[in-house]
């Protein structure tokens, strides 16, 4: 039996191109605001959550399958894990991984720790804000936390059958809860799954991976957990594929264009450029870098805008706001603006050419050029763990 991985994606075709070459073959599913069980209330511009997400994709998805968010990196050991107990025969699962291995050197995190019975059916997941490393472990609010706790990270395996219970629940979420929200109620998968334990009508088995887990916004945030991410994001006539806005009191602006890992970065002989897929990446980002300087307080005035809008959960386009849903920045002063493109792979013996050649393709000092390896380890020394194998 084969499995299917769903995985949620805000603008996936900008991100992408014309599929995604490690995965094929794929289907495309798109969450449409106005596939609701109801009437669509005036206003609404807001995404009804993952919980609909997930529904979009049911035509398409007829075997048992694993959702995960596009914008994290979960290991492989997890995924295998997942795969093996749905296609065992098994229904309900999620990967729990080790607290220990998301948590940062960097300042707190919130995780939802996993609460089991003895035989690692999931009961609750509490919502757990501000843990942080010390010498003997992890602390919550000056309480020990037990770092070998298994966590949520929003790895879920599920069946078909599932799909008909998330649909009804929309119903009934139409029916209770957008009346009295009827612009920001969100239909959420956890959420929803933690309604269905406490009425008994799921059971969801915890698999524990000792994968290493790292979020890309929060590796870009500066202080840890307070930023804001946007996907999709318009700049003048382009479309950025994210924006991550940090830092305090002058405001950190990220703009990111991300490629595919099917290739090397730099072509084979190391003296002819990078690989085109990169070069593409390049001149997006100098496109936006361009925009912004010719239009600088115009775009200034917009990202601190489009802030507040998201920090009010009135953003109309694609946005996560970090755990602490709060950027403290001042709009009056100047924005420091970096670009990063990430994409392909490095040589496993990187050649001092090799590095030679990214160094020398970098048309600014406030453009990055990193491919997935390389990105993947200063995740790796951000958080303080041992290095990704």
């Amino acid at each position: 039996m084969k499995t299917t991985l769903l995985i949620m994606a805000a603008g996936i075709g900008s991100r992408f191109g014309t599929g995604i070459k490690q995965l094929e073959p794929v289907d495309y599913a798109f969450q449409d605001i106005n596939d609701i069980p109801g009437t669509l209330p005036e206003g609404r511009t807001k995404p009804w959550g993952t919980g609909q997400a997930v529904l979009a994709a049911k035509k398409v998805i007829k075997t048992p399958f694993i959702v995960i968010n596009a914008d994290d990196y979960y290991g492989k050991e997890g995924f295998k894990a997942v795969h093996e107990y749905l296609v065992n025969g098994g229904k309900s699962c999620m990967a729990g991984f080790v607290l220990k291995n998301t948590l940062s050197d960097n300042g707190g995190v919130t995780r939802g720790i996993c609460k089991m019975d003895e035989d690692y059916n999931l009961t609750e997941v509490v919502e757990t804000k501000n843990i942080v490393k010390t010498a003997a472990g992890a602390e919550a609010e000056g309480m020990a936390v037990d770092v070998d706790s298994l966590v949520s990270m929003n790895m879920w395996g599920l069946t078909p059958d599932f799909l008909t219970t998330l649909e009804e629940g929309f119903k009934e979420f139409f029916e209770k809860e957008v009346p009295g929200n009827p612009l920001k109620a969100e239909y959420l998968i956890p959420i929803f799954i933690g309604e269905l334990l406490e009425h008994g009508k799921i059971s969801v088995k915890v698999l524990k991976t000792n994968d290493t887990w790292y979020g890309m916004a929060d590796y870009l945030a500066e202080p840890h957990e307070e930023y804001i991410c946007f996907s999709n994001y318009p700049i003048g006539d382009k479309i950025a594929d994210f924006v991550v806005l940090t830092s305090r009191s002058k405001m950190k602006v990220c703009i990111v264009e991300v490629k595919g890992a099917d290739f090397k970065i730099v072509k084979a002989n190391h003296y002819q450029g990078l690989n085109v897929h990169m070069n593409d990446a390049i001149t997006q980002l100098k496109n936006h870098m361009e925009y912004i300087n010719r239009n600088y307080s115009s775009f200034r005035t917009q990202i601190h805008e489009d802030k507040d809008k998201a920090i009010n959960e009135e953003y109309s386009g694609n946005y996560l706001v970090g755990p602490r849903k709060t950027l403290l920045v001042d709009p009056q002063k100047d924005i420091d603006v970096k670009y990063i493109a990430i994409g392909g792979v490095e040589r496993e013996d990187k050649s001092i050419e090799e590095s030679h050649e990214i160094v020398k393709c970098k048309p600014a000092d406030n453009l990055e050029i990193a491919s997935w390896n390389s990105f993947v380890r200063k995740l790796d020394e951000y958080h303080g763990h041992h290095p990704v194998q």
